[in-house]
């Protein structure tokens, strides 16, 4: 067990940013953590850029927020949020990034998607570049993109807490069948990169 961990999940609104961030902060507390969360949002609840930042700690944590360049881990949602916050990732952190971008409507000159994977790739050291859409689609619910990242960040061994603590949280914060969706998405990532 880490003695302390800090994440940041960033993304968009309608992604499930936050909800990924309940997930681990609940697995977790399944393994005996201590937790806080911190969360903004961006002008808009839905497309509107969003992070929330999870610290786990043996001991007591006293604040969810984690200062700049301080990050173990970033779970990106998506390219370009992924790239707006990577500041807040330590220089020895690790990143999971879905590889997706969203580019805003009525915009045409935004950044093209090997752009922003290039200046991702010179800030992080450690980056996993991940379809988490085409493993969610794999079971036929792109809505779970969530939780595949999150199960993606276990499979490559960033993410300190036990498969059964997940389980355990996912059964917790859904619904029946959203926890039977979810767990199919948590199973499949952990098979397909290796946990």
């Amino acid at each position: 067990m880490i003695d302390k961990y800090d994440v940041i999940v960033v993304g968009v609104g309608g992604m499930g940013v936050l909800t990924s961030a309940y997930l681990i902060a609940e697995s977790a507390r399944f393994d005996g953590y201590d937790v806080k969360i911190g969360e903004v949002h961006g002008m808009a609840q839905r497309g509107g850029s969003v992070i929330a930042e999870v610290r786990l700690n043996k001991e007591k944590v006293f604040s969810p927020t984690i200062p700049r360049f301080e990050a173990d881990l970033m779970i990106g949602l998506e390219l370009t949020e992924a790239l707006r916050y990577s500041h807040k990732l330590s220089s020895s952190g690790s990143a999971v990034i879905n590889d997706y971008l969203l580019p805003p409507p009525l915009i045409d000159d935004y950044p093209q998607r090997e752009a922003i994977l290039s200046k991702l790739r010179r800030q992080i050291n450690d980056l996993r570049l991940v379809d988490c859409y085409g493993i969610a689609e794999k079971i036929g619910a792109r809505f779970v993109v969530n939780t595949v990242a999150v199960a993606a960040s276990k499979a490559y061994s960033f993410l300190p807490v036990s498969n059964k603590s997940l389980l355990n949280a996912l059964k917790s914060i859904f619904s029946d069948k959203k926890a039977k969706l979810n767990r199919k998405a948590l199973e499949l990532t952990l098979k397909l990169l290796g946990s």
